[in-house]
């Protein structure tokens, strides 16, 4: 008899904990579906971000909403670093919270192998990738080492720094001096000419050359090693 008193009393003590709970939002389902919504309106995937969010006060107790909860960014886009998310409930009885979200994202960026003196042309040997949390770079990066490969380092590149633009320069296709072809072309037409470059360039540059037979002085883009081009 006194077993079966303690049930029923067990269970009348039970079910208004229970009726509570599900009047309520569960704090998780909400940070779920916060991080769900961080997932969908970025351009990473799963496994190059890391997410941590803020911890809802245990004693909050948060309406069950009656329609879908509304997310929504304090200020987009969604950024590496800290982010701010409104979550509304809308409904007879509404509220709302906002969560910090921390967000790292993670990407492969060009190192420097060994130290790179001033001077020195990049080689890919020079070069590796290393995965790292670009929320904490606070300088434009390089995912792409071919892309800089030939060119020439401006300052002393430490072993394992990270390399930027800022430490680079295009590497000269032609020096002050030097005797290069002159290509001037017009659709359907094409003449070379021999000229000296009166300036140092790189590849896309416009310098000034002056034509060796008729001594004039023209402008003309770098196309390549040596090469000229001039529209007419």
């Amino acid at each position: 008899m006194d077993f079966l008193l303690k049930t029923i009393i067990f269970y009348f003590l039970l079910i208004p904990s229970v009726w509570a709970t599900q009047n309520y939002e569960s704090h998780q389902n909400i940070k779920r579906q916060v991080t769900s919504f961080i997932k969908q309106n970025t351009r990473h995937v799963d496994d190059e971000i890391a997410i941590q969010l803020s911890n809802i006060d245990p004693r909050l107790k948060l309406k069950k909403c009656s329609k879908q909860l509304v997310l929504k960014l304090t200020r987009a886009p969604i950024k590496p670093g800290k982010n701010t998310i409104g979550v509304s409930c809308v409904s007879e009885v509404p509220w709302r919270i906002f969560l910090t979200g921390y967000i790292s994202i993670f990407d492969h960026v060009v190192m420097a192998k060994n130290t790179l003196n001033k001077g020195k042309v990049i080689l890919k040997n020079d070069l590796l990738l290393r995965e790292v949390d670009i929320s904490t770079l606070h300088t434009p990066y390089i995912t792409d080492a071919t892309a800089i490969i030939g060119q020439i380092t401006k300052r002393r590149i430490a072993t394992g720094q990270l390399i930027t633009m800022h430490h680079l320069t295009k590497s000269l296709l032609i020096k002050r001096g030097d005797l290069v072809n002159i290509i001037a072309s017009r659709p359907g037409f094409s003449i070379n000419m021999k000229g000296t470059s009166l300036m140092n360039g790189s590849s896309g540059q416009l310098i000034k050359v002056k034509n060796n037979k008729t001594k004039k002085i023209i402008q003309g883009i770098i196309i390549s090693q040596n090469e000229v081009k001039i529209n007419l």
